[in-house]
């Protein structure tokens, strides 16, 4: 069956009806409460009567509905209601693209529902009288509005996954069209120029971005979306200076920098200022550094995310690209991916961008549980040292991190002996 086949109901973007891929002109409530039916089955007169003459008295709301249904079987919709004296409905086989593009979603085939993402949920349809159906509306609308990003986000995690790197971005041009100031989406867009080799065009994609943000709310991107602004800079700018230049040594650290070089797993623990920063990377030489922010706290692997799209995909094996792909555009989304799969995948990353260098993670306290555990798995598959660096009174704080330590580390029971070094001395 083609899309228009039978009587069809667009409810993304400016609404249409079709019967057989034609047009019918269904205007107004008409169209309102044949939306309505389509979307939430059989209902009551008097429920349909309150919800789009909310303005009128009960006989008066009757009345109108009855000109309504007369209105849709003039109109050529007559042989698809469902008519009785207590309630209206419509037949089964009326096909809806929101009822569609959930289907599609749930089978998990988001390029079909992608292709069915339309826009803003019965958009420029003007009901007056109605506030009970303009609540339906928006509660519909902001659903339908999650549904049709999560489509997109997927089916452009697929092609990126795949290397279709020109379909990824067109799939994120379509998401930020519908939300132009969804950062992760802006990301996307500006990870899919750069790995196209279009880093100008990343960063046109930064600067409208921005732009938008200074004149609608009056503030700046998320610190992830500046930093990969910043790795957009640098290759706008050319070859990047040496990144340990010769400077000022670090003196009196000596015994310092040798304990940490003895063990393979650290937690360095110091107030803030105190130098653990300076510590771990001058010890560590060429290292992967893993960041913990406070905004990135509640989002699952929000830390590790970030450094992918910092990095780049195309660092890590083509076999683990499409799950990584799919949690980049669309992290937390339930069914897109295993956990124990994905925690995984993101562990050989780990391993494959450290290539056989010292994975340090600054500032545990702000991490959440899962990015801990996966790096942790990395240590185990291969990365050969993982320092990690805390400020005491934020870990100390911490319950469900200290639970992830004690767990993969018997001696993270008694966490505050365990660091080695322990800053202040």
């Amino acid at each position: 069956m083609t899309p228009q086949a039978g009587l069809y109901l667009k409810t993304l973007g400016v609404p249409q009806v079709t019967l057989d891929g034609a047009a019918l002109d269904v205007p107004g409530k008409s169209l309102a409460l044949l939306a309505y039916l389509a979307l939430e089955g059989q209902t009551p007169r008097e429920v349909l009567a309150d919800l789009l003459w909310t303005d009128q008295d009960e006989g008066a709301a009757r009345r109108n509905l009855r000109v309504q249904v007369h209105r849709l079987r003039a109109c050529g919709v007559g042989a698809w209601l469902e008519v009785s004296g207590s309630a209206l409905a419509l037949c089964p086989s009326v096909r809806v693209d929101l009822t569609e593009l959930r289907a599609a979603l749930a089978r998990g085939e988001p390029g079909q529902a992608a292709a069915l993402a339309g826009g803003r949920f019965l958009d420029h349809l003007g009901v007056p009288g109605a506030a009970t159906f303009e609540d339906w509306r928006e509660a519909t609308a902001q659903a339908a509005f999650e549904d049709q990003l999560r489509a997109l986000d997927a089916a452009a995690a697929a092609h990126a996954g795949a290397g279709h790197w020109a379909a990824a971005l067109e799939g994120h041009r379509r998401a930020l069209s519908l939300d132009p100031l969804r950062e992760r989406t802006v990301r996307a867009v500006m990870d899919a120029h750069l790995a196209l080799g279009q880093p100008a065009d990343a960063l046109a994609a930064y600067e409208t971005l921005e732009r938008r943000l200074r004149q609608e709310l009056g503030a700046g991107p998320l610190p992830a979306t500046a930093a990969l602004k910043a790795q957009v800079d640098a290759l706008l700018a050319g070859p990047a200076p040496s990144p340990r230049p010769a400077g000022v040594p670090l003196v009196g650290r000596e015994a310092d920098c040798a304990a940490l070089r003895t063990g393979r797993l650290t937690l360095v623990l110091g107030e803030a200022g105190v130098g653990k920063t300076r510590l771990v990377t001058e010890a560590a030489g060429d290292a992967l550094v893993v960041r913990g922010a406070a905004e990135l706290t509640p989002l699952p692997y929000g830390a590790l995310l970030d450094l992918l799209r910092s990095a780049g995909l195309h660092r890590c094996p083509e076999r683990l690209r499409p799950v990584l792909s799919a949690a980049l555009a669309a992290p937390g989304a339930p069914g897109l991916t295993d956990r124990a799969a994905l925690l995984d995948a993101l562990a050989q990353a780990l391993v494959s961008l450290c290539s056989g260098h010292t994975l340090i993670v600054e500032d545990l306290h702000w991490l959440d549980p899962s990015t801990l555990e996966a790096a942790f798995l990395a240590l185990h598959r291969g990365v050969p040292r993982l320092w990690l660096t805390a400020r005491p009174g934020e870990l100390a704080a911490r319950a469900d991190l200290q639970a992830v330590l004690a767990r993969l580390d018997p001696r993270a029971s008694r966490w505050p002996n365990w660091a080695r070094p322990r800053w202040p001395a």
